[in-house]
């Protein structure tokens, strides 16, 4: 299903992660109890319609270091509001499971990889020193940006109720439901399409 009307955008062909939940799957989580919960949705509200929609991320590689340790993941950020939650990737990338798709449904990206890395620098360091990662006393973080095109699959579900529409969204590829930052993120690119 794509969103937007005939000849409003034209359809690409593009790289994406390979979705790891079905549009069936999608459909019982946006209508199940604790999706309609975190989605703040009301009991009166009817799911319409579903349909994948896909954000572009950039992709590093990163080598953080400490006190002689040393460690390289990869790490994606979206490229449309820099501040979604980051995928990471073991060293070898072998998660990396790309399809080729062709949809309108693909937002385009509003921020540069230049822009990004500072973000994604930021979120590691939170995170690092949030976990005790290593027990870093003072990280070195370096990165540059993989010539990866990579987008990643989320489905977007389409409630009505009371007069209004309102969504929900599933990352497809973590199978986890997204919060409000990911909702207003899709709110914004349908009402600027």
């Amino acid at each position: 299903m794509d969103l937007l009307p005939l000849g409003a955008a034209p359809a690409h062909v593009f790289p994406t992660l390979r979705a790891r939940l079905t549009e069936r799957e999608a459909v019982d989580a946006f209508t199940g109890g604790a999706a309609r919960h975190v989605i703040g949705l009301i009991r009166r509200d009817q799911l319409r319609s579903i349909a994948p929609v896909y954000l572009p991320y950039h992709l590093f590689r990163v080598d953080i270091s400490d006190r002689g340790q040393q460690q390289t993941v990869f790490l994606a950020i979206d490229a449309v509001i820099g501040s979604l939650d980051l995928y990471h990737f073991a060293p070898d990338r072998a998660e990396l499971d790309l399809v080729d798709v062709h949809s309108r449904n693909r937002i385009a990206a509003a921020v540069t990889a230049e822009d990004a890395w500072p973000r994604v620098a930021d979120q590691l360091r939170r995170v690092l020193f949030q976990t005790g990662f290593f027990r870093l006393r003072d990280p070195r973080i370096a990165g540059g940006r993989e010539p990866i095109d990579l987008h990643i699959p989320y489905w977007v579900g389409f409630y009505e109720g009371a007069g209004r529409v309102r969504l929900g969204v599933i990352d497809a590829v973590r199978r986890r439901i997204e919060g409000a930052k990911a909702r207003a993120l899709f709110e914004s690119w349908l009402r600027d399409a």
